[in-house]
């Protein structure tokens, strides 16, 4: 019962604030817009970094926007990302506001259980598709905030074999979601999690718990917390999420 007043909590925050809260200033990246911009039914932008061409054999970095972001707005986070790679930024699936949305606002675990799978499963076959179409060299990585975090959190647990790593930013994974046992002969991807510590919209508790609860199953799972940051991105935030795409990047 604690933990659906939390989540109860959590949804009456977001009905109040309407969207996440902005990321820190940053530098935006610049949008490419190939032919092809959408994949399973998901429109993207992509980027091409580190001076590389859009032939090249690239990995793939997946950055997902939070609660009425947008692709452009999520970029920014990833602005300073200098290694070569192709970026992609996918657009949410609903309009929300001046933005969009992955998933509606739950009002307990099992509807957030059920937006982020649905999400999820979407993201996963717009990676996948992705994969087949570009030239890419391994498999990929994702990022998110907020909602983008959720549904990282989500890609790494629901659908292993499409990604190889997973930076939540400010996000959870809803406890209905949670394995009870993790296959040995499973993919397991490295999940690496950034929150703050006075995040007033999705619980810091959370995002501990559910960390604690992917490493008693045996992945490989940490969350690094940022004292007296709220719902946002910081500057600092942005450069250890970018320092860990790189260094997963470049092992």
């Amino acid at each position: 019962m604690r933990h659906l007043v939390a989540f109860l909590g959590l949804s009456v925050a977001l009905v109040a604030c309407g969207r996440d809260a902005a990321p820190a200033p940053g530098r935006a990246a610049p949008a490419t817009a190939p032919a092809d911009t959408e994949a399973a039914g998901i429109r993207f932008i992509e980027i091409v970094t580190g001076g590389a061409n859009a032939s090249d054999s690239l990995p793939l970095v997946v950055g997902i926007h939070g609660l009425g972001g947008s692709p452009e707005h999520f970029g920014s986070v990833l602005s300073s990302l200098s290694v070569r790679a192709r970026l992609i930024l996918p657009y949410g699936l609903e309009a929300y506001g001046e933005g969009f949305s992955w998933f509606p606002i739950w009002r307990d675990d099992a509807e957030l259980a059920a937006g982020t799978r649905r999400a999820a499963d979407r993201l996963a076959a717009m990676i996948d598709e992705l994969v087949r179409r570009r030239p890419t060299t391994g498999k990929p990585i994702v990022t998110g905030f907020s909602q983008g975090g959720m549904l990282s959190f989500g890609l790494a647990v629901l659908h292993p074999e499409s990604v190889r790593a997973a930076f939540p930013i400010s996000g959870l994974l809803a406890r209905s979601l949670w394995p009870d046992e993790w296959p040995a002969s499973r993919e397991k991807p490295r999940v690496h999690a950034l929150h703050g510590t006075a995040d007033e919209r999705v619980s810091i508790a959370e995002a501990r718990a559910t960390v604690r609860r992917l490493k008693e199953i045996g992945l490989s799972a940490d969350l690094v917390e940022y004292p007296g940051v709220t719902h946002t991105v910081t500057a600092e935030m942005r450069r250890d999420v970018v320092q860990a795409i790189t260094q997963a990047l470049n092992p």
